[in-house]
């Protein structure tokens, strides 16, 4: 995360504070070990969450420095590193779990958010690269960099959809038509 703030604690040549992206810090050993001393504080910036169409409970929310982390109802885990960006939860099975990273690294779970693999269809993304579940059959996701890509099977495979639709921007809104899925908007 990043580190804003340091200061060591007045008087003292070993105790030391750390304010960054993830919370405050805190050593006493002259920072070979710190502890987080963020209980309490509301300081999460998130940028996108999924949340399961079986579970109420069940959250993904991916947030600044801070990777994705995942909500039971009771507990929260941090499931992937890095930025945190869009979450998607598949609406028929909830051990299917969509997170990605800044610039557009996507990645899927098969087990409920435990491990992670890269399914980019190409890399170099916005910041917050739009990916979207097709409304009737979750096996199909759009997802927009330069052009729009689209996947049948889960994200084994992707294609181009559009050729040069961007004129090199990247592409930083996706949206499948409620009243028409064969439509598809895109916006940079």
């Amino acid at each position: 995360a990043d580190n804003h703030d340091i200061e060591f604690l007045p008087g003292s040549g070993s105790t030391l504070f750390s304010c960054n992206d993830g919370g405050i810090f805190k050593t006493t050993d002259g920072a070979t070990s710190w502890n987080d001393i963020s209980n309490g504080l509301s300081i999460t910036q998130f940028y996108r969450l999924g949340c399961s169409a079986t579970n109420p409970d069940l959250i993904y929310l991916g947030a600044q420095d801070n990777g994705t982390n995942r909500y039971d109802g009771t507990n929260w885990e941090q499931v992937y590193g890095a930025d945190g960006m869009e979450a998607l939860v598949d609406y028929t099975d909830d051990n299917i779990v969509y997170v990605s990273s800044q610039g557009g690294s996507l990645q899927k779970s098969t087990d409920g958010g435990n491990t992670f693999n890269d399914i980019s269809p190409t890399y170099g993304g916005a910041w917050t690269t739009p990916y979207v579940m097709h409304p009737t059959n979750s096996l199909i996701l759009f997802a927009g960099y330069d052009d729009v890509y689209k996947t049948t099977d889960g994200g084994s495979f992707w294609n181009a959809i559009s050729t040069g639709l961007t004129g090199g921007a990247t592409i930083r809104t996706l949206v499948v038509a409620n009243s028409d899925p064969n439509y598809i908007y895109a916006g940079i």
